[in-house]
């Protein structure tokens, strides 16, 4: 009996041991790579870099889409150079579809970096935890994503080199089937040989700047044209977790600038107007844009935005703030930021682009374009001209072909007044669509009540009309002078032609 007990008595400490072992043991949270949308750099300065991705989604049951299903972001950095690490997490709320932005202060200039990051699913008595009250501990990061990355020097850099270009459909060219196909995704491939081939040639590249309609929700959704934004999201998840061009923002080094389009915003040729005829359908538009394409997600103080990634670019909103009826293609407050932008001492002596989703001088009779908003055009470009700002390019899309061309500015009699500038067209990542190329002309009248000028270039190549294709372009800013190379989907050169802005 006596026995039976103290047998009985060890086997209850044990147990009891062992519980109290377990109890101790901190429970981990694995961090996992984002299962379809990310990470993809969307912003590179010397001390910041913002990164966004998008966390699991898991039904309450087969019906659902997306619902409160608890996500946190969670990102370990590491300075190679001394091995300083630092812990960070972010909110992946589910009114965000878990995408969720994180930006990274108080970097180093000039340093590498290599950044851990996914999302975890913490336990739901962990839940309600704050973000702050994690710690790096809390986390497994065995099967996060690693990205690795360079924080831009504080001394300007004498040559850059970007991968631009517009408008990709994500579905089979039979449009009428519906079916998300490969084909959309091909270019991107392209580009991923491209980049490692220019680092094999030791030339980086500083970004990737895409300006306009990287979805199409009218005739791209699988059920006809999206209009809730459930709907815009699904676009965006299936178009962005396509296996090219995943692999290409995720791996690529540089940040995805991105800018919106017409087919962005809804459908083709859309303004501000129009908009306002469909509220509903035009929040829900702006809200996936948002999310998806915006440097800051939500916290991106305006539609328009700047970047210095190797050349200093603006990226203008010519669609949220386009009033046909008043002859505005973008507001006054945009505008006088453009006129502020170019006349920095900063840039005097610097190639500089604005980024533009329409063609400036390609298309002069397409109202769509520049020239459908004279006088904003002449306003803008008098500007160039009376205040001598040199060394400026225009760099443009929505067309469906590509072309450039160096314009000279004559007066209205035509005698030449000695300034130039460059427009670069670059518009077909995957466009199925009928391209502008018959439209596409050397000359535009930018002429309103008799003042203004003509701009006229004395050279036009053929215009590229490939459905898959995207363009390189490189400067030098001491020498002026700027490569622009057009690929296609096999990443073959089209195109090469040099320019001295």
């Amino acid at each position: 009996m006596i026995k039976n007990i103290c047998v009985l008595t060890l086997i209850t400490i044990l147990f009891i041991g062992q519980k109290n072992l377990y109890s101790a043991e901190k429970e981990l949270f694995d961090v996992l790579p984002f299962p379809k949308v990310g990470p993809i750099m969307r912003m590179l300065t010397p001390t910041e870099m913002t990164v966004m991705g998008q966390g699991d989604i898991k039904p309450h049951h087969i019906w659902s889409h997306h619902h409160n299903h608890p996500n946190i972001g969670a990102a370990f950095l590491t300075q190679l150079s001394n091995d300083k690490k630092r812990f960070e997490t972010f909110a992946m709320l589910p009114a965000d579809y878990h995408v969720g932005h994180l930006t990274l202060k108080n970097l180093v200039p000039g340093q590498k970096y290599s950044l851990k990051i996914g999302y975890a699913n913490p336990s739901s008595k962990n839940a309600q935890k704050r973000l702050a009250d994690f710690s790096m501990e809390d986390f497994d990061w065995t099967n996060a994503h690693t990205m690795l990355f360079e924080t831009l020097s504080t001394v300007p850099p004498d040559t850059f080199s970007i991968i631009a270009g517009s408008c990709r459909r994500i579905c089979l060219e039979q449009v009428f089937t519906r079916s998300w196909g490969k084909e959309g995704d091909k270019t991107f491939k392209a580009m991923l040989h491209n980049i490692s081939q220019a680092a094999i040639l030791d030339q980086k590249t500083d970004c990737l700047a895409w300006f306009g309609d990287q979805v199409y929700p009218d005739g791209a959704h699988p059920v006809g044209d999206a209009k809730t934004e459930n709907e815009y999201v699904e676009l965006y998840e299936k178009g962005f977790s396509l296996p090219h061009i995943r692999a290409l923002m995720s791996t690529c080094g540089c940040p995805t600038l991105m800018m919106y389009d017409d087919h962005d915003a809804g459908w083709n040729d859309i303004d501000a107007e129009k908009m306002a005829q469909y509220p509903e359908q035009s929040a829900a538009a702006f809200n996936a844009y948002s999310l998806f394409q915006r440097p800051y997600g939500k916290n991106t103080q305006n539609f328009w935005f700047t970047a210095s990634n190797g050349v200093d670019m603006f990226f203008t909103d010519l669609r949220k703030e386009r009033y046909p009826s008043r002859g505005e293609i973008m507001s006054q407050g945009q505008m006088d930021a453009l006129k502020a932008w170019v006349l920095d001492d900063v840039r005097k002596d610097r190639i500089k682009m604005i980024i533009s989703s329409v063609a400036f001088f390609l298309l002069p009779d397409d109202t769509d374009s520049w020239a459908g908003f004279n006088k904003q055009r002449l306003e803008l470009m008098g500007h160039l001209i009376k205040n001598k700002i040199k060394h400026t390019m225009i760099v443009t899309g929505d067309a469906h072909c590509a072309n450039n061309a160096m314009f000279k500015a004559l007066t209205p009699d035509g005698e030449a007044t000695g300034y130039e500038i460059l427009e670069v067209l670059s518009s077909g990542f995957y466009a199925v669509a009928h391209n502008k190329a018959g439209r596409i002309k050397g000359f535009s009248d930018v002429i309103v009540d008799g003042n203004g000028y003509r701009f006229k270039t004395d050279h036009l190549d053929e215009t590229l009309t490939l459905n898959n294709l995207f363009t390189r372009i490189s400067g030098n800013h001491l020498t002026k002078e700027v490569i622009i190379q057009d690929y296609d989907k096999k990443n073959d050169l089209l195109r090469e032609r040099k320019y001295q802005l």
